[in-house]
């Protein structure tokens, strides 16, 4: 959830149906969390990181791999919309 231009709250959810049916049923669900756990602190760590080289100023631009195709579909929209704003507050009338 974006909270400024700067700062951006995660929130992670984990879901599952019914009790564990045994205890080989409820490690793996444990053993699932912290794993999932683990690699989103892996991606964070990466994210501010990213983040830091962007604010430094040093790329004037953002370049997104292949894989990544929903991520640069989203910074397009947002750009997209952002310009149309912009343009709006300059025209007075939206």
């Amino acid at each position: 959830m974006p909270l400024a231009a700067d700062r951006t709250r995660s929130v992670i959810r984990i879901y599952w149906t019914g009790e564990a049916a045994c205890a080989s049923e409820l490690f793996a669900r444990e053993y699932a969390l912290v794993t999932t756990l683990d690699i989103h602190s892996e991606d964070r760590a990466v994210i501010e990181a990213g983040h830091a080289g962007l604010a430094s100023g040093a790329l004037p631009h953002i370049h997104f791999q292949a894989q990544e195709v929903l991520c640069r579909h989203f910074f397009q929209q947002v750009a997209a919309r952002v310009e149309n704003d912009r343009k709006g507050s300059r025209g007075g009338a939206r």
